[in-house]
């Protein structure tokens, strides 16, 4: 996946936090729902790869 960093918001560039990018076996993402528009913003060679960030995706996050 060219030279994107799995621990790098693909939006923003910034930390994302990511659980499973640091090696453990879940992520903050799994628990929260991000909204679609958000998601759709993300590029396609990082979609369903690359964790967007808390910040990123907190205007839209909503639990689950």
């Amino acid at each position: 996946m060219s030279d994107r960093k799995q621990d790098r918001c693909p939006l923003c560039g910034g930390p994302n936090e990511c659980g499973m990018a640091a090696g453990e076996g879940d992520c903050w993402c799994f628990r929260v729902k991000i909204a679609p528009e958000v998601l759709e913003r993300v590029p396609e060679e990082a979609q369903g790869k690359v964790c967007v960030c808390v910040k990123c995706g907190k205007p839209a996050v909503r639990s689950s």
